[in-house]
């Protein structure tokens, strides 16, 4: 995402967003899905006793459905970070583990006790895959360094291969951005 947002081509930044979108979700609900019917055998594997392996089982298939929603998060947070939105990147991090699952955690303890302590972890990244979709990542690729000319950002900036590989490279990027396999720069 880094190199072609530094280089402003939009519309292969959309086709790589929708691909690690579908791809995380795909293959995390798949894992989960196989985890979730495996879930007794892999208790049972730390722990003989049938109680443990119950409540094992059961805490772990909730934090098992949770898994396509942490996608979607994870996928937005590092796309924020990798196309400069700090402000996004922050409320996604302070809210999921921050606001978000304490609130949920002390809600759901005083409504359902034991089993809403078991979910909210499930119940807080629904909630910030919903925040992660409705943060606006990106509103139009620019080249980010314009929108923060005056300040001191630069280190951090560079740090982002996309970007500083546009600076450096300029229009000789074109060979990675048309995925050509043998480049040498």
């Amino acid at each position: 995402v880094g190199y072609n947002y530094g280089q402003g081509n939009g519309d292969r930044v959309k086709k790589i967003i929708r691909f690690f979108y579908s791809f995380q979700i795909l293959a995390s609900s798949a894992v989960a899905l196989v985890l979730m019917i495996l879930s007794p055998q892999l208790v049972r594997s730390f722990m003989e006793d049938s109680a443990i392996v119950s409540i094992g089982t059961e805490y772990l298939r909730w934090h098992l459905i949770n898994m396509p929603f942490s996608a979607i998060f994870m996928v937005s947070s590092c796309l924020m970070q990798s196309t400069g939105n700090a402000k996004g990147a922050t409320i996604l991090s302070l809210g999921r583990q921050g606001v978000v699952f304490i609130s949920v955690i002390v809600v759901a303890n005083v409504l359902f006790g034991y089993y809403g302590v078991i979910a909210a972890q499930a119940v807080t990244d629904l909630i910030s895959a919903g925040i992660a979709l409705s943060v606006q990542a990106i509103s139009t690729p620019v080249f980010p360094l314009i929108q923060s000319s005056g300040k001191n950002l630069l280190k951090l900036y560079l740090n982002d291969v996309g970007i500083l590989s546009g600076i450096l490279y300029g229009n000789n990027i074109q060979a990675i951005l048309s995925d050509e396999e043998s480049i040498n720069l």
